[in-house]
């Protein structure tokens, strides 16, 4: 594994996680 690959994973995983809140965000706030 290079130094690139790491990063990159690293990269996608958050872009997914923030993807993910920001849909577990616009859920909660319709539902109140």
């Amino acid at each position: 594994m290079t130094m690139l690959d790491i990063f990159e994973i690293i990269f996608i995983t958050a872009v997914i996680i923030i993807g993910f809140g920001g849909i577990v965000f616009v859920v909660t706030k319709e539902k109140k």
